[in-house]
């Protein structure tokens, strides 16, 4: 096996001098680009006595980029957490104001008061309630309220507008620990513990029409955190907020602390 090199200037002002070709075991090697450097080898396979012949071009240096840095230099940014301060009945301009208590709850709140902002005042609108928990107004704007420790669900109307309830009707009752209400599309819906009911309600309704029908059942129970809050949404759908099963801890079960 024969091996030729064959070296080609890279300087084409002046061109080399011919080279006689060489015949080794009748393999012949051609004359190079001048105007390149390049290796070219011609070799025999002693198998096949094939010429193979291995062409390498050198590859041109890629441009060179200037990048100039113009960003600007880092700012130091303040981490510490700010301090919450609690404003003082004077510095927000909070009043002591007396309860307001009607006649027939003469025996409520008596004496009572509470800060408030100038030009407000405080009224009872109704007594006699056990652990009342959320509320709603219906459409007719009569005001409904979770009765809870009573398993109830209590209108309270004030159709002449006194800022005193008429009566407290007790428009749904057995229920289980119910906490949150919302009316939609011709129903009131209500929460409790264990699942979402609904009844049908018209305006002006102070007692359901006709018995619960079970909206769902498949929300999570049995934490300390037992009350349910319902709400629709923008996008007409029934949200359901679940309590977590304690007061610090990450629950394992996403079904708790969770909407």
């Amino acid at each position: 096996m024969a091996i030729i090199f064959l070296l080609a200037a890279c300087d084409s002002s002046v061109p080399p001098a011919p080279v006689p070709p060489t015949a080794t075991s009748g393999v012949t090697a051609a004359n190079p680009n001048p105007t390149l450097a390049a290796a070219v080898s011609t070799a025999t396979s002693p198998a096949a006595d094939t010429p193979t012949t291995v062409v390498v071009t050198p590859t041109a240096a890629p441009p060179q980029t200037t990048v100039t840095d113009t960003a600007s230099p880092p700012t130091a940014t303040n981490t510490s957490q700010p301090t919450a301060t609690v404003p003082s009945a004077q510095s927000t301009q909070l009043q002591p104001v007396a309860v307001s208590v009607p006649q027939q709850y003469s025996g409520f709140a008596a004496g009572s008061k509470i800060n408030l902002p100038s030009g407000f005042s405080i009224s009872v609108l109704a007594a006699g309630l056990h652990a009342p928990r959320m509320m709603a107004l219906a459409p007719n704007g009569d005001l409904f309220v979770a009765n809870m420790g009573a398993g109830q669900v209590v209108a309270l109307p004030d159709r002449n507008q006194d800022g005193v309830a008429d009566s407290v009707a007790v428009f749904a009752d057995g229920l289980d620990n119910p906490h949150s209400l919302a009316f939609h599309n011709g129903y009131l819906y209500v929460a409790t513990d264990s699942k979402v009911v609904r009844y049908p309600y018209a305006n002006g309704d102070l007692k359901a029409s006709a018995a619960a029908a079970l909206v769902t059942d498949a929300i999570p129970v049995g934490t300390d955190h037992h009350s349910r809050t319902i709400t629709f949404g923008p996008d007409g759908k029934l949200y359901i907020a679940a309590g977590s099963t304690c007061n610090v801890c990450e629950e394992s079960d996403p079904h708790y602390a969770a909407i």
